[in-house]
C-alpha cells in the first residue's frame, strides 16, 4: 500500500471523472438543466457549487466550453451563458 502523502493515484471510482473534460460535460449538463428549470442561466458560483470547485475554476471550465463552441457568454455580464447548437448536440451524443 502507498504511504500516506505519496503521489500514487488510486483507480477512479465509477463516479469520478477520469479526465478534466468530464467537468466540462458535467457543467454543460448542469447549465442546460438549470436554464430549463429556472428560465435563466446559473451564476459562476452556482456552477462552482455543482462542480464542487472554486468560482475561478468554474470560470475556466465555462471558458473552455466557449472555446469549444458549446456555449456563448457575454464577458463581464452575469447570467449570460447560452448553449449553442453544438452544445445541444454534445448533450444528446453524451460523449
Amino acid at each position: 500500500t502507498p504511504e500516506e502523502g505519496s503521489l500514487v493515484m488510486s483507480e477512479p471510482t465509477p463516479d469520478e471523472p477520469i479526465v478534466a473534460e468530464s467537468k466540462g460535460l458535467s457543467a454543460l449538463r448542469f447549465i442546460e438543466k438549470y436554464i430549463s428549470t429556472n428560465g435563466y442561466p446559473p451564476s459562476r458560483r452556482e456552477v462552482a457549487e455543482h462542480l464542487e470547485c472554486s468560482v475561478a475554476y468554474s470560470q475556466t471550465v465555462v471558458d473552455r466550453l466557449v472555446e469549444e463552441g458549446l456555449v456563448r457568454t457575454v464577458r463581464n455580464s452575469p447570467r449570460t451563458t447560452t448553449i449553442t447548437e453544438a452544445g445541444f448536440t454534445a448533450l444528446t451524443e453524451e460523449f
